[in-house]
């Protein structure tokens, strides 16, 4: 019984491994496509849709859910490149984490007040007369 669940928990870690890859991928796409929206680098492209060049354009939905995404993608990707004995396997959590860092952090200060997607919360002063 108990090599059946050292068995069983290997695979699982070993299938979770393999798809913590491709996640991290993913949140280096998201962050790349923060940076470049923000930095205005769409706008620059005419045969690129009208929504794309828009700096408010998120592909998971609002600033918010894009940010507490790459928060937890950068906490998996130190803990795995904490973890990691492999080299190559170290730099590219490394360099995702780098990515995600620099999404995160525009996608936060752009929710901060003043900002052009500010959160709106109850109380916040925008009251309908």
């Amino acid at each position: 019984m108990e090599s059946l669940e050292k068995t069983v928990v290997g695979k699982f870690s070993e299938l979770f491994r393999g798809k913590m890859r491709k996640v991290m991928v993913i949140g280096i796409l998201l962050a790349v496509l923060v940076l470049f929206t923000q930095l205005g680098l769409f706008s620059k492209i005419p045969q690129l849709p009208a929504f794309l060049k828009n700096a408010s354009f998120n592909p998971v939905g609002g600033f918010l859910s894009s940010a507490i995404y790459l928060l937890v993608l950068l906490s998996i990707g130190i803990a795995s490149l904490v973890k990691e004995k492999d080299l190559i396997k170290k730099i590219f959590f490394g360099v995702a984490s780098v990515f995600i860092i620099f999404g995160a952090t525009i996608l936060l200060i752009n929710l901060l007040p003043g900002k052009p997607q500010a959160l709106i919360t109850p109380g916040s002063g925008c009251r309908n007369s």
